[in-house]
C-alpha cells in the first residue's frame, strides 16, 4: 500500500510593468554584495564600496516598491461606475479616486455635464453701464443661441469622451433655494 502524498507546483516570477526596473536594481545590488564579500574574502582595502554601493541600491528598490505597490496591486481591479437616476454613468479605474480631491472632481464634473441649463430668452443687449441697447433683440437672441449651442457641443464631447454613454438634452434645473420642493425630491431619490 502507498500512502505517499506527492506535491508539485509551478512558481513564476514575472514583473510587471515598471516593476522591470525594480528587478533590475535587485539583481544589481546582489551582484554589488557578492563583489563585495568576495572582496572581503581576498582582504581588499576598498571592499566595502560595492557593499555601500548594494545597500543604497536596496533601500531605492525598497522606497520605489512602497510607492508603486498600490498601484500594481490594483492594476486588475473592477472599475469604479458612477450612475445618476437618469441612467448616465462614469466609469473610472479605481486607482483614479485614490485622493478625496479625485472624487470631487469626478463628482463635480458629472454634475455639471448631466445638468446642465441653456441660457434663458433674452430681452436685448446691455452696454458697459449696465443700461439696456434698443433695438438689439435680434443680435441678443443670435448671440445666446450661438453660446447655447457651443456649450452642447463641449458638453456632448465631454460626455462621450468620458464614458457618459447617452447624450443628454438639458432641462428644468430644480429650484433649490426652496425649503421643500418636489422636483428636488424627485432629482434625489428614485420613483420606485
Amino acid at each position: 500500500m502507498d500512502t505517499g502524498a506527492k506535491l508539485k507546483t509551478d512558481i513564476q516570477v514575472r514583473p510587471s510593468r515598471s516593476q522591470v526596473v525594480l528587478v533590475s536594481l535587485i539583481v544589481l545590488a546582489g551582484i554589488c554584495y557578492l563583489s563585495g564579500f568576495l572582496f572581503l574574502w581576498e582582504d581588499k582595502q576598498y571592499s566595502w564600496v560595492p557593499i555601500i554601493l548594494g545597500v543604497v541600491l536596496s533601500a531605492v528598490v525598497v522606497a520605489a516598491w512602497f510607492k508603486a505597490q498600490k498601484d500594481t496591486d490594483l492594476e486588475n481591479s473592477s472599475p469604479t461606475i458612477v450612475r445618476d437616476n437618469i441612467g448616465n454613468q462614469i466609469a473610472t479605474d479605481t486607482r483614479a479616486l485614490m485622493s478625496p480631491e479625485g472624487i470631487q472632481n469626478m463628482e463635480r464634473l458629472f454634475s455639471a455635464l448631466t445638468h446642465r441649463e441653456p441660457l434663458p430668452e433674452p430681452d436685448g443687449i446691455i452696454d458697459e453701464f449696465g443700461d439696456p441697447v434698443p433695438n438689439t433683440l435680434q443680435e441678443a437672441q443670435k448671440r445666446v443661441i450661438e453660446a447655447n449651442l457651443q456649450a452642447q457641443n463641449i458638453a456632448d464631447i465631454a460626455s462621450s469622451e468620458f464614458g457618459l454613454g447617452q447624450i443628454t438634452s438639458s432641462g428644468v434645473q430644480p429650484l433649490l433655494d426652496e425649503p421643500y420642493s418636489e422636483e428636488i425630491i424627485d432629482t434625489n431619490v428614485g420613483k420606485t
